[in-house]
């Protein structure tokens, strides 16, 4: 195939893709970028960079999967969180490049064990539980209580659903309540 075939291809692709965008990227990255990147970096502590990239492939993955805007910063918070697991899980065992270099010793031992930490495995685990406990829940009280994680204020989640605060509170109990039942007293 020649190369003015292949750039038409290409060109086409992207129209298409573009078609498919539904205009308020935008507006909802400058009304919640920063918002996402407070929340993923308190849920996972990771280091400032990692939460960046984690956000900046879930905002990547919202231009490219075009999910539902119901409960769009529920969705972009969780595809953010995988992704610093998927991260952590890559990079584990490599050092910055701003850490010095263990020579021998109790650092070097302190390194080694750092690296391979297996609680990091369980925790991420438990989430994963977690999160699917979560996905099975009735869809309204889901969809309120993934709001509510991602750092909503009832009147933000009012805006988004159109419930009233005392129904939001509600939504928000019953979802802890069956968490809490579930997981022993933990949630």
């Amino acid at each position: 195939m020649s190369d003015a075939g292949t750039a038409t291809k290409k060109e086409q692709g992207r129209a298409e893709a573009a078609a498919e965008l539904k205009g308020d990227e935008q507006q909802l990255f400058d009304r919640y970028a920063q918002h996402l990147l407070r929340v993923v970096a308190a849920t996972t502590r990771a280091s400032r960079e990692t939460v960046e990239d984690a956000c900046s492939f879930a905002w990547t993955q919202l231009l490219r999967k075009q999910p539902e805007r119901q409960n769009v910063v529920g969705w972009l918070r969780v595809v953010a969180i995988h992704e610093v697991y998927r991260l952590w899980a890559k990079t584990r065992g490599e050092y910055s490049v701003n850490e010095r270099w263990p020579g021998s010793g109790a650092d070097a031992s302190a390194a080694l064990e750092r690296a391979g930490r297996e609680a990091d495995i369980g925790e991420r685990a438990e989430l994963d539980t977690v999160l699917a406990e979560i996905a099975e829940l009735p869809e309204r009280r889901r969809r309120i209580f993934e709001l509510h994680l991602s750092g909503l204020s009832y009147r933000e989640i009012s805006a988004v659903t159109g419930e009233g605060p005392r129904a939001i509170d509600r939504q928000i109990k019953k979802a802890r309540n069956r968490l809490r039942r579930d997981f022993g007293g933990r949630a």
